[in-house]
């Protein structure tokens, strides 16, 4: 989000302690957060408000702790009156971006603009329950804000993004096939308990297309239309369309991996159970099957005592150095993976396809492999690149959502009562 943007600056923004009570205090928070420091008159000027009302306003957010002035500024002449200058605190306040997968939660600290400032992870039992969870990102968080000689009472807002379909307001996981023990609405309620601010959930492939976007914007290629695929064991795609994510009645548009396409009924095995029909053909879990039989691994060396990630991690890895059967088998599950890029194609046709989670690791390899697949089906396919972000995406987007929610008008209290 640029709020430098002048067609942004209408927006209500950044809250403190007790929110903004006028439609002209938003609009000064939003030119300071991204210009600061500014001059009165600079800030007059750019608001298109009288210096009177800026002063006013100023004076509110001052004692609010939301702005601070600075010694007066004297100008390289020296004549004239010295211009007093004020600047955006953004450590009045800070936000919680976390990611919920198997065996831990990442997550990191920001300050009201967004700058990450502590991040952590902590590692989660297997079928970690909603207090699991909340337990380890609470005491996680609050290891690092006391690094920096904050607490958790500094929170203001947290967005944790979780594996599974998410109600529209936030507190309620309706499915979770590789997390099935958060399903419910428990774990909204424990991290709200545990980290004392407003709690929002939401699906981890949506925050990862948030978190892309804003890099995006960040470094000036930011798209319009955009999907990001994650692909790895599970399948999923978040949808941008005219600059605004696409999610749909049930807030799961995009859930790729329950798509049925040519050739993709693979009987589920126990292993797959919890799969859907095109995430068991040409996901992750595929590629280790298919690279096993063709002697990759032959004396299962390569996956002794390792996990589904870490065995993917090497069979990425040994593709990567010229492994025959592992080349092979991403080859053939990269083709299949086009079948679906092609369908996306076929009803949104996006500017860019982004790749994002563990296959992703795949880098230039991978990408190649994919254009070859893609490049059968007759439709002009999206431009496509790997998400440099990587296991940051999720997080990334969870502080920006955390951001844009503590800037909305109906959240006027920082706290919940």
């Amino acid at each position: 989000m640029n709020l430098g943007d002048p067609a942004q600056r209408e927006r209500v923004v950044a809250a403190g302690p007790e929110f903004m009570r006028e439609v002209n205090s938003s609009a000064i928070l939003a030119v300071l957060r991204a210009s600061s420091p500014l001059t009165v008159a600079g800030v007059a000027r750019s608001t298109a408000l009288s210096r009177q009302a800026v002063s006013r306003a100023l004076a509110l957010l001052e004692a609010d702790g939301l702005v601070e002035f600075s010694d007066p500024v004297p100008s390289p002449t020296g004549a004239g009156r010295p211009a007093q200058q004020v600047r955006f605190r953004a450590e009045a306040g800070y936000v919680v971006g976390a990611h919920v997968s198997l065996g831990r939660v990442r997550f990191g600290v920001g300050t009201l603009v967004g700058e990450v400032v502590a991040s952590g992870e902590a590692e989660l039992p297997v079928g970690a329950s909603g207090e699991d969870v909340a337990t380890a990102l609470a005491d996680g968080v609050d290891r690092r804000l006391r690094d920096s000689r904050l607490s958790v009472e500094d929170v203001w807002f947290a967005t944790v993004g979780v594996p599974g379909i998410v109600d529209a307001a936030g507190d309620r996981i309706g499915l979770s096939s590789s997390m099935p023990e958060l399903s419910g609405a428990g774990l909204h309620r424990r991290l709200g308990d545990a980290l004392r601010c407003p709690v929002h959930l939401d699906n981890d492939v949506k925050l990862a297309t948030q978190g892309e976007r804003a890099h995006r914007q960040s470094t000036s290629r930011l798209s319009a239309s955009l999907v990001y695929m994650h692909w790895g064991h599970r399948i999923g795609a978040g949808i941008v369309v005219g600059g605004q994510l696409l999610r749909g009645v049930s807030n799961d548009a995009g859930d790729l991996g329950f798509l049925e396409l040519r050739g993709s009924q693979i009987a589920p095995e126990p292993a797959r159970a919890r799969l859907g029909p095109f995430e068991s053909w040409a996901g992750a879990g595929e590629a280790l099957r298919l690279a096993r039989e063709s002697g990759y691994d032959r004396d299962g060396s390569r996956a002794s005592s390792t996990s589904p990630d870490e065995a993917l991690d090497g069979l990425i890895d040994a593709a990567i150095d010229g492994d025959r059967p592992a080349v092979e088998a991403l080859r053939e599950v990269s083709r299949r993976f086009a079948f679906g890029v092609a369908a996306v194609r076929a009803i949104v046709d996006p500017e860019l396809v982004v790749i994002g989670g563990p296959m992703a690791r795949g880098g230039y390899l991978l990408l190649s492999l994919l254009r070859d697949g893609i490049g059968v089906h007759e439709l002009n396919q999206p431009a496509l690149e790997v998400s440099t972000l990587g296991d940051e995406a999720v997080v990334q987007g969870a502080v920006r959502h955390s951001l844009g929610a503590v800037e909305l008008p109906y959240h006027r209290r920082r706290r919940t009562p």
